[in-house]
Parts: C-alpha cells; structure tokens; sequence
C-alpha cells in the first residue's frame, strides 16, 4: 500500500506557511492545530493592548501557553 501512495506525496522542509501574528485575525490563528480558540483571542487581545510583537517570542508574555505547546508552534508563526 506504501508503495502505491508514496509517488504521489510530497514532502519539502521548506513549504511551512507561516502565520504572521501581527496581523492575523484571531479565526486565522484558531486555525491552526496547535492554536486554541482562547490562545487565539489572547493573541490578538494582547496585540491591541501592547502594540505588535517584535518577535515570535514575544508570545511568553501571554501566559497562556505552556513551554511544550509554544515551543512546537513557534515554527510556524513570523512577524513582518
């Protein structure tokens, strides 16, 4: 069965979309499945309170996400 699927996959390191979190709305980060519907809104809401965020990083301020979820998202968050 393997082999039968294997030629029509494509796997690439470098195809990751990445959310900019700057200007993602909160429905676009809800999105992704590492990203929770609460994570979501506290990303925004502290977005509007504190301004954008320098780096992707910057979401340790929030809280809300413990190490081991944030660690596995940050690939897939920019800032621009």
């Amino acid at each position: 069965t393997i082999d039968l699927i294997l030629p029509h996959l494509r796997f690439s390191a470098t195809s990751n979309h990445t959310i900019d979190i700057n200007t993602a709305t909160a429905k676009e980060l809800y999105n992704h499945p590492y990203v929770s519907y609460k994570e979501a809104q506290a990303i925004v809401a502290y977005r509007n309170q504190h301004g954008n965020f320098a780096s992707v990083s910057d979401l340790q301020k929030l809280y809300i996400f413990a190490k081991r979820d944030l660690s596995q998202l940050l690939p897939y968050l920019d800032v621009k």
